[in-house]
């Protein structure tokens, strides 16, 4: 990470990131998760919050059908408590 902004949930300033750590980086240099836990304040779910954009990572040892179960238990929870519709953007084979 060198040039990436990384401003944590609660923050208002961005903060450093460690040479060699990984995360998602959105079109406008933004980290919007940082080593799957690190969530930012650009990303929060808040009461506003219209669209969630959820991202369930395996491993070698991870099943696909363990990811499609935490998969659909995270869209039935969501639309249990919020409502609204899904649409999986890719699915492991």
């Amino acid at each position: 990470m060198k040039d990436e902004n990384y401003i944590p949930i609660g923050q208002d300033e961005p903060k450093p990131v460690k040479a060699g750590e990984y995360a998602y980086v959105d079109d406008a240099n933004d980290i919007i998760c940082r080593l799957e836990i690190r969530q930012v304040e650009k990303t929060k779910v808040t009461l506003d919050t219209k669209n969630c954009f959820y991202i369930l990572q395996g491993n070698r040892a991870t099943s696909k059908e363990y990811l499609e179960e935490a998969a659909n238990r995270l869209i039935n929870l969501t639309k249990r408590f919020l409502g609204g519709k899904e649409h999986i953007l890719y699915i492991p084979r």
